[in-house]
């Protein structure tokens, strides 16, 4: 889990870890806060560096689950899974039965 960080001006920053955010708020480097959402996050007092990692988002598509991940050069922030509607697994279905009503139906015959 991480901590959400923002500069003096608001702008964001790299997140930090739960205990590193106490130690800065315990230090008075850092005030926490929370936003429109209810989300905890931690905004620094004294001016900081504004550099950032580069991050990126990466989208694993599947047929029942969709996964996704946030990372960095450092490793993975945040990773997540989310799953697709019946909706698909209804119209997969009807495609099978649909194929399988196009088969021709073989009459058996018995010859004597």
């Amino acid at each position: 889990m991480r901590v959400p960080v923002v500069s003096v001006n608001g702008k964001p920053l790299m997140p930090t870890k739960p205990a590193k955010a106490r130690k800065m708020m315990r230090d008075g480097v850092a005030v926490g806060k929370f936003n429109k959402l209810g989300i905890f996050y931690v905004q620094m007092q004294i001016p900081v560096g504004d550099r950032a990692q580069d991050v990126s988002l990466s989208v694993d598509p599947g047929s029942k689950y969709d996964g996704y991940a946030v990372g960095t050069s450092k490793g993975v922030m945040l990773k997540g899974m989310a799953k697709m509607p019946l909706i698909a697994e209804k119209n997969k279905a009807q495609k099978t039965d649909e194929k399988i009503s196009q088969i021709p139906k073989m009459e058996k015959t018995l010859q004597i």
